[in-house]
């Protein structure tokens, strides 16, 4: 309790895999007889590195808030000790399960962590390209000027602060726009999770719409290259996507699974286990699973339940067992595993296309930035040398 003046200054997201002493404590804890909410108060109070955001949680369960409570609205920044408060919440109001729950957490961190390891690995180059394109036009540009001193002067002259402006701002954006690359590589794990929000496709009529007039009117009026320009940024302006209706990192679907898992562990039967994780589900996933729970309550299949949203793989092995009469718990662990799989290998495809994707601002913005800081200076130099 102490520290968690110091903890506050964390950052939200925490890399997963970094909490296993907490993890064990927890299930240290749960195997001595302690209760779920309890084993996860004293786990994250005692754990020094444990996010500012879980133990203002743990005080708060701790004061009375019950478990159930702090599972729904968890959001700790690492999605493993999301799962960990999730899964406990639902030991807890199932009876049953506290073990499993701490294991899936583990395998969970661990996953996670494997990933986290694969991308540092897959985006090391892009990241290390992204910055020698950074520093090569100015380290090219104090290299030029360090031999000839009087290439300064070029810059006390207009087209000196013209091109040195320009120079700068091409530059900037193209680090910006690598810098942007890489992370965007970097989150293709989120982009493929099932429960995952899809940006809006663009409105290309509405681009269409504002592009066509301004290339007639700018075009007649200006000229033909004003009105393509004119067209252009109105087409680019009309064609901008729609605010998600979620942020793009939202998903889930691997955590439901494994919490449905939980629930079945208990010895709830699947219309029991989903409306029971339906509420403590990652958000993303409780308006599919409130769904699905009526459905299932109404005599509906669950491969049918489930037919709608990004839980028909959960479905379907719902469906499976209950056609067969086997157990669904293991199939539902299999394909959390799965989902992981899924989420680990685009990862991993997405960072390998940064490198093929940085060849554009290269090409159109660190080279042009290096010409103009480079060229200009030295005709200069050369021009008013002859001149002298």
């Amino acid at each position: 309790m102490t520290a968690t003046a110091g903890r506050s200054a964390r950052p939200a997201a925490v890399a997963s895999g970094e909490h296993h002493a907490l993890y064990t404590e927890v299930r240290a804890a749960l195997g001595g007889g302690a209760a779920p909410a309890a084993a996860m108060v004293a786990a994250v109070l005692r754990d020094p590195d444990a996010p500012a955001e879980l133990v203002a949680l743990a005080q708060a369960v701790r004061l009375g808030l019950p478990l159930a409570d702090a599972a729904a609205g968890v959001a700790t920044g690492d999605p493993a000790l999301d799962l960990l408060v999730r899964a406990l919440a639902v030991a807890e109001v199932t009876g049953a399960g506290t073990l499993a729950a701490v294991d899936q957490a583990l395998a969970a961190a661990a996953d996670a962590a494997e990933t986290a390891r694969r991308l540092r690995v897959k985006t090391a180059q892009a990241r290390g390209t992204a910055q020698v394109l950074t520093v090569l036009p100015i380290a090219a540009w104090l290299l030029f000027c360090g031999l000839d001193r009087t290439l300064l002067a070029f810059y006390a002259t207009p087209a000196g602060v013209a091109t040195g402006l320009i120079a700068l701002a091409l530059a900037g954006a193209g680090r910006a726009w690598a810098a942007r690359l890489v992370a965007r590589g970097a989150r293709g794990a989120q982009r493929a999770d099932a429960l995952a929000a899809r940006p809006a496709p663009r409105d290309l009529r509405r681009a269409a719409t504002l592009a066509l007039p301004a290339l007639l009117v700018a075009g007649f009026g200006l000229g033909p290259l004003a009105g393509l320009g004119a067209a252009a940024v109105l087409a680019l302006i009309g064609a901008r996507r729609a605010p998600a209706t979620a942020d793009l990192s939202a998903g889930g679907a691997a955590e439901t699974v494994e919490l449905v898992a939980v629930a079945l562990a208990s010895g709830l039967s699947p219309v029991a286990a989903v409306g029971v994780v339906a509420p403590l589900a990652p958000p993303a996933a409780r308006v599919t699973l409130d769904a699905a729970a009526r459905r299932l309550r109404a005599g509906e299949p669950a491969d049918a339940a489930f037919a709608d949203g990004g839980l028909a793989p959960l479905g379907a092995v719902l469906a499976a067992g209950e056609r067969w009469g086997a157990p669904a718990e293991p199939a539902l662990r299999r394909l959390a595993a799965e989902l992981r799989a899924t989420r680990r290998a685009a990862a991993e495809e997405s960072a390998e296309r940064v490198q093929l994707a940085l060849v554009f601002p290269t090409t159109l913005l660190t080279l042009p930035a290096f010409t103009v800081g480079v060229v200009p200076p030295l005709l200069w130099s050369a021009f008013t040398g002859a001149g002298g």
